[in-house]
Order: structure tokens, then C-alpha cells, then sequence
């Protein structure tokens, strides 16, 4: 499965953020978030706000993609992935972008697991590389495997963990070693190559992975 039938959005592009990302909440004005606030699984607190005016913006996507009931907010510039789940209904600008995930089978927040999985951000790399932008068409060639229902009920427990304030080293394990398989060496590699790895010796960075 792919991303290819998903929704993608651009996030809102001012025209002027000097003038119109005000730093305080003043009336009519409503929290803006931009890539610096896009963590891994949660977006952080805003610093910017936005009178949210379509006639005084310069683009801006359909209200139905800013105010969806669940989405995924992804930063734009940078090598490896980072995904946000966000169900506030919040303006982004366009440094943090949009996708509402529609693969079979898949909730969103499954989606962000895998986007935010070391495995992912090296296939982005090796498929992507030299480009310091996550770009809405590479995002829908990244491929996802069918999950079963017991894989399923699995990351789940294991999101749910990590959305309530744990690590996803766990979640990460599980991606990993019980869905793709993948051996130590395999995975140390894989963390060597995105900047992960503590030690060049560790790791034969010829090694191919599994496919």
C-alpha cells in the first residue's frame, strides 16, 4: 500500500509572517503551528497565532483539511521524517504540512508510527537522498505493509504508550524486528546511515537490507 490516494494540504502561506504570525493571542486570533512545533507523534506547544482571513492570505488549502478531525502534520524541511498527529482542528503554515492517510486497514495513527520509524526516514534517504525536503510526491511512493489483525491490536497498545508520554523504543522494536523482520545488525545499520549510530566500527555500511 502507498499514500497515493491520501490527502495531502498545504499549510497556510501568509504572504507576510512578520505582520501576520502575531506572537500573542489577540481577538480572532487562533493558534498557527509551524515546523519548529512538529515533534515525532505530537505537535508542540504554538508560539504563533493568525486572524484567519482567506481574503488577507496569499494560499491557503480547503477548511476541510485544517479542520479534519484527525490528521497528520509532517515538517517540511529536513532529511528525515517527522509526523504529528493532530486532532484540534489547528491552522499549520506551510512549513508543516498536511496529509489525511486513507490506506486500507491503517488508522492514522498507525501511519505515523511507521513515517516515524528510523526505517522509514532510511528508506526516505536512500530513495530521496541529497534533497533537505520532504516533498508531498516522494511521500507516496514510500511503500506499507498489510497488517494482520494481531499486528494491529499490537501497535495500538504501543502507540497509545508513546502518545501518553513514554518512549517509542518499543514501538520502534516492534516495526522493525516483528513486522519487517529486520536483524540487530540490520537495524544498527540502518540507525548508522540517519545519524543514530554511536560507533563507524559498529556496523558494515555495505550491508544490505531485507526487501
Amino acid at each position: 500500500y502507498t499514500l497515493a490516494d491520501s490527502t495531502f494540504g498545504l499549510g497556510v502561506v501568509t504572504g507576510d509572517n512578520k505582520t501576520k504570525l502575531l506572537k500573542r493571542p489577540e481577538s480572532d486570533a487562533e493558534p498557527i503551528y509551524t515546523g519548529k512545533e512538529v515533534q515525532r507523534y505530537a505537535l508542540s506547544l504554538p508560539s504563533n497565532y493568525l486572524i484567519f482571513d482567506r481574503s488577507q492570505l496569499q494560499q491557503v488549502a480547503p477548511d476541510a483539511i485544517y479542520r479534519a478531525p484527525e490528521k497528520l502534520v509532517y515538517k517540511v524541511i529536513g532529511e528525515d521524517l517527522r509526523f504529528a498527529l493532530d486532532n484540534t482542528g489547528s491552522l499549520t503554515t506551510n512549513s508543516a504540512n498536511i496529509v489525511i492517510p486513507k490506506i486500507p486497514g491503517y488508522s492514522s495513527a498507525q501511519v505515523m508510527a511507521f513515517l516515524n520509524s528510523d526505517l522509514y526516514s532510511f528508506i526516505h534517504r536512500k530513495l530521496f537522498g541529497g534533497v533537505n525536503k520532504i516533498a508531498k510526491a516522494n511521500l507516496k511512493c514510500l511503500p506499507f505493509p498489510e497488517l494482520n489483525n494481531e499486528q494491529k491490536a499490537a501497535l495500538d497498545q504501543l502507540i497509545e504508550k508513546v502518545m501518553a508520554g513514554g518512549t517509542d523504543h518499543a514501538l520502534q522494536d516492534f516495526i522493525h524486528i516483528q513486522i519487517f523482520d529486520l536483524s540487530e545488525v540490520e537495524i544498527a545499520h540502518i540507525r548508522y546511515t540517519i545519524g543514530l549510530g554511536k560507533n563507524s566500527d559498529a556496523v558494515d555500511s555495505s550491508l544490505p537490507i531485507k526487501t
